[in-house]
């Protein structure tokens, strides 16, 4: 089985290499990651996923933090290069998605006390942020923050948060400051189009990795390394690009035996 598995991950070494190269010259990339099982080490699965236009996704599995992978493997985040949450951001600390913002702020909300009440109002306010922008990119339209549609919003967020970080509670105080800290980089929907503020396109790209993980126990050589990753990516862009898996593989598989290159995954057209 294993040397089954080795030759299919030689056969679409080549399909996956060309969507890394094709991921790195996205001006927007929407990222996540996971824990990955390795036996007595901590590793990672991490994944790239670029706009809806382009469909193009990238897994990755690896010892380090998705950023400090991305830099190992030459995948680091270039001049202009728009991220979300967490790969190819020039920051300290991770960019969240406003999923995560929403949900962080419930967990404000069911501490109870004057946290509660600064929990619900962010909820609230967040709420109302991705209303807006949902019913703009209905519309066709990309709206700035600093235009009137978002301009209230954007100051009343900042109000709260504001008041947060000189709460007592230093959980809360925290957790306010790390979110003024990065705040130009919340705003990046807002900015650039392509960008969807929830990073749901990431996480559900992602979604079969942790899925297989908890089925698999993960992996236990870098040759399945390569194999989990070059198998997860063709999986997720035949699926986004509406192809059928199967005979992918097996034409991918069918070209390796006769000395080809395995098909494109490349979507055809601009």
């Amino acid at each position: 089985m294993e040397a089954i598995c080795k030759r299919a991950s030689d056969a679409l070494a080549g399909a996956y290499d060309q969507l890394a190269d094709a991921v790195r010259e996205q001006p927007v990339v929407h990222a996540d990651e996971t824990g990955w099982r390795w036996p007595g080490l901590r590793r990672w699965a991490w994944l790239a996923s670029t706009g809806a236009d382009r469909r193009l996704p990238l897994d990755r599995l690896a010892r380090r933090t998705g950023r400090q992978a991305a830099a190992r493997r030459g995948l680091q985040r270039r001049p202009g290069q728009r991220p979300l949450r967490r790969l190819w951001l020039d920051r300290p600390r991770p960019t969240p998605g406003w999923s995560h913002l929403l949900r962080d702020f419930q967990a404000l909300a069911d501490r109870g006390g004057r946290t509660a009440k600064l929990g619900r109002a962010l909820k609230q306010t967040a709420g109302e942020i991705l209303a807006a922008h949902r019913t703009h990119q209905i519309d066709g339209r990309l709206v700035a923050w600093h235009e009137p549609e978002l301009l209230d919003l954007h100051h009343r967020l900042m109000d709260l948060l504001e008041q947060g970080s000189r709460m007592r509670d230093p959980m809360t105080s925290r957790f306010c400051n790390g979110l003024l800290d990065l705040w130009p980089a919340l705003w990046n929907f807002t900015e650039t189009p392509g960008v969807d503020p929830t990073n749901n396109r990431a996480e559900r790209a992602l979604r079969f990795a942790v899925l297989l993980r908890k089925r698999s126990g993960g992996t236990r050589t870098d040759t399945g390394d390569r194999f989990i990753e070059r198998l997860l990516t063709v999986r997720e862009t035949c699926r986004l690009q509406g192809r059928n898996l199967h005979d992918y593989l097996l034409a991918a598989i069918t070209a390796a035996l006769h000395g080809q290159p395995a098909p494109s995954l490349m979507p055809a057209g601009p």
